[in-house]
Formats: structure tokens, sequence, C-alpha cells
């Protein structure tokens, strides 16, 4: 909820520069990246 009100603030407070939604992929490797580097060991268990 966080990030959709703060890039709304943005796109109205500088529309030459707007943001675009992340998507579902981008916010995927987001928490990938965010897992990775607080639980290595997590992406290494099958």
């Amino acid at each position: 909820m966080a990030l959709c009100q703060n890039i709304l603030t943005h796109n109205r407070e500088y529309p030459l520069e707007k943001l675009k939604f992340p998507t579902a992929i981008d916010l995927h490797k987001l928490l990938v990246a965010m897992v990775k580097s607080e639980k290595p060991w997590y992406y290494s268990l099958r």
C-alpha cells in the first residue's frame, strides 16, 4: 500500500518524471534479492 501511495504522490508532484508501477515479476525479483541476502540457505534447499 505504501509503495502505491509513494508512486502516486511522486507522479503527481513530478509529472515529467513519472514512475511505473512494478510488475509481479519485478516484485518477485525484489523479494528473492531480499531473502537471499538475509537467508542464503533458503534458495539452496530442494
